[in-house]
């Protein structure tokens, strides 16, 4: 029987992959045949994995039995291309977003990587846009709603609500704190956010980057390989979020005043946003920031619960630099959570000068190639040498804001609409 439900789960990944690549070239054409190469892919699976479109890598795996470490990485792959389809195929078509969302970081997030801030500031961008649309139903219906149920419901402060498998992520209180700083952004904002986005996208631009660069991952890994290999885990995580400039060295630490677990609570009302508290007018490096001596390892980082924002403080180095930065928690067992985040850049990034004749090879290039970033450093211009990828992509993108602004012809720059604004 297991060699049975690994023939039909990869032959429905065949067919997903189909539908991958042509989101990666065309949307417009991918949207035209989703919903072919959905059904298919669905029906070729379903006598083994019968029940939600998106797969739970964890329950696909186990009922796999498989014992072999190859044929594990071909079943994680398979089961990661079916996820990527199906997820694509919901926000094309709007159909089931709201399920796809709740079993984001079950089916999306493999059990082999990490949780970076990138997937968890993705995942609570759209669900504030389900928010938003569920907000703007209750008023235009003018029912009587509890709005902090509401709240509860999209913006849970449990690890368990996001699946129970996070508490064994190192990283999984990213989502909780992203859960908190969302809650707090809707409960002030709603009201004037329902106004500004009153036109629904159900493929935001940042959506359609993440699952490209998710499916050039898939398919071309060799793309993401250092000269001396594959890169380690850090260097990945580095090179996936480079375009948010940010870095994910963080370190927490929860002084305990009770030796009770933390358990999930409702939030509390009046809790301010971690940013809007107090600053201290210095502070020293990382390096010489001891942490107090009471705070043990990060042992109980599974469950956060709570967090009411006490202080956040910016680290410097001797060039006056913000290096990092420590925010404090305390959740309503009076456990405080110290959490530093190292190597965070802030504010605008140093501009890069670009030469003429660099501007005119970027020119070239997305002519040639069109708005593939990677592909274009594969190309080796000879101008673009000493440019990353990133570098090319935020110039273009830079380029067309610049043009659409004072009305003039975008030029190449206007395959960028379509791909990569």
């Amino acid at each position: 029987m297991g060699k049975s439900h690994m023939r039909r789960l990869q032959q429905s990944a065949e067919t997903s992959a189909t539908l991958l690549n042509l989101f990666l070239w065309d949307i417009d054409d991918c949207k035209e045949k989703a919903e072919e190469y959905h059904n298919k892919s669905y029906e070729q699976r379903m006598k083994s994995f019968k029940g939600e479109s998106l797969l739970n890598p964890r329950n696909v795996l186990k009922k796999l039995k498989l014992k072999d470490d190859e044929k594990r990485m071909e079943a994680e792959k398979a089961i990661e291309i079916i996820n990527l389809e199906s997820f694509i195929y919901s926000f094309l078509t709007g159909i089931k977003t709201q399920e796809c969302l709740d079993s984001f970081f079950k089916c999306m997030i493999m059990p082999q990587m990490k949780i970076i801030e990138r997937d968890v500031r993705l995942y609570f961008q759209l669900r504030s846009a389900a928010y938003l649309r569920d907000y703007c139903t209750l008023i235009n219906d003018e029912e009587d709603f509890d709005r902090k149920e509401l709240l509860h419901k999209h913006f849970a402060l449990n690890l368990s609500h996001y699946g129970g498998h996070l508490a064994d992520k190192d990283n999984g209180w990213i989502v909780l704190k992203h859960a908190h700083m969302t809650r707090l952004k809707m409960k002030r904002e709603a009201d004037a956010l329902v106004q500004s986005e009153s036109n629904q996208v159900y493929m935001p631009h940042e959506l359609v980057a993440y699952l490209r660069e998710r499916i050039d991952r898939l398919f071309h890994p060799e793309r993401f390989e250092g000269l001396g290999g594959i890169m380690s885990d850090e260097q990945q995580i580095e090179a996936y979020i480079a375009s948010d400039q940010e870095s994910q060295e963080v370190t927490v630490n929860i002084e305990r005043n009770s030796s009770a677990e933390l358990e999930s609570s409702p939030e509390s009302e009046s809790s301010p946003e971690p940013e809007s508290s107090p600053e201290p007018e210095s502070s020293p490096e990382p390096e010489s920031s001891p942490e107090p001596e009471s705070s043990p390892e990060p042992e109980g980082r599974r469950n956060l619960g709570v967090l009411n924002g006490i202080s956040r403080t910016e680290i410097k180095n001797k060039n006056g630099d913000v290096v990092a930065i420590r925010r404090e928690y305390e959740n309503e067992n009076g456990e405080r959570i110290s959490v530093t985040e190292r190597n965070v850049r802030f504010g605008h990034t140093k501009r890069i000068r670009w030469e003429d004749d660099e501007v005119k090879a970027l020119e070239r290039a997305i002519a040639e190639v069109g708005p593939r970033w990677i592909k274009i450093k594969e190309q080796r211009y000879p101008e673009l040498e000493n440019k990353t990828n990133v570098q090319l992509r935020d110039k273009a993108r830079g380029e067309l804001r610049r043009r659409k602004r004072l009305k003039i012809d975008l030029g190449v720059y206007a395959s960028l609409q379509g791909y990569d604004e």
